[in-house]
């Protein structure tokens, strides 16, 4: 200590000062930031908007936000450390680190926004799709057609609306990524949406392949049931004692529904 001199040391100590108290402070902010964010549950608000349905009592977001806040003013008080020991040599590095980062926060104003406008149309979308399939009573339909329990309701209704909810975000997602100036992840997303987009022609046509034949399928399976029920097939299957081992299905129901199916398998 003697050969330090009483300067050195002197700085030595205020810096350990620094150092401490530094810590002391971001362990204090850090901390007052956790709790008001749980207090006022406004980041598990914003994770459930964002997320739709779900809980964003899930994600610990106050914890990563209460990390995120420590480690940068820890930053500040390494460099106020350093400064004190005079150690130039590290502390320019991290000027420079700390500039950067601040001449980059502008940037993140415009993907912002477009977050913003992405999940105004991606909520906007979800909630009409889920009025138009609730008000035509697809899940409950679909549940009567699978021999469903009320109450087991097959959730097509919210799938769908999950789906377009996802699919606004991952059409925003290029223009965030280019804003951003992400170049490298900018391309490989570009090709999968392009390749998403060029499928969904594909996609729908297929669905109206399958609604017109099921349509057609249905129609033809009344025809036959209908036209056997007419010509006396269900009398004839009571007389040959059919009607024994089908219970209470008839034998016109039966034969509609066979064709019905070798109908819809081509389809």
């Amino acid at each position: 200590l003697q050969s330090v001199g009483p300067e050195k040391l002197m700085n030595l100590l205020l810096a350990i000062g620094v150092l401490v108290v530094g810590w002391l402070a971001a362990l204090l902010v850090a901390m007052v930031v956790r709790l008001s964010l749980k207090k006022t549950e406004l980041d598990n608000k914003l994770a459930a908007w964002v997320m739709g349905d779900e809980k964003g009592d899930d994600l610990p977001i106050e914890r990563w936000v209460a990390r995120a806040v420590f480690w940068i003013l820890m930053l500040f008080v390494a460099i106020g450390f350093f400064q004190v020991l005079g150690l130039a040599v590290i502390t320019e590095p991290l000027n420079r680190f700390l500039i950067r980062i601040f001449e980059y926060l502008p940037n993140l104003i415009g993907p912002a926004i477009l977050m913003a406008v992405a999940w105004i149309v991606a909520t906007g979308l979800r909630f009409l799709v889920r009025r138009v399939l609730g008000m035509a009573k697809v899940d409950e339909r679909l549940g009567e057609k699978a021999g469903l329990e009320s109450g087991e309701a097959v959730p097509l209704t919210r799938t769908l609306s999950d789906a377009v909810y996802w699919l606004v975000f991952l059409l925003f997602l290029p223009a965030v990524l280019a804003a951003l100036k992400l170049d490298g992840l900018l391309q490989p997303v570009q090709g999968m949406i392009d390749e998403i987009l060029a499928f969904l022609p594909n996609l729908f046509a297929a669905l109206m392949i399958l609604g017109l034949g099921w349509l057609l399928a249905r129609i033809i399976q009344r025809i036959v049931s209908n036209l056997l029920a007419a010509v006396g097939a269900d009398r004839l299957a009571h007389q040959v004692g059919l009607a024994t081992a089908l219970g209470e299905q008839k034998l016109s129901k039966l034969l509609g529904l066979v064709v019905y199916i070798l109908f819809l398998i081509p389809v």
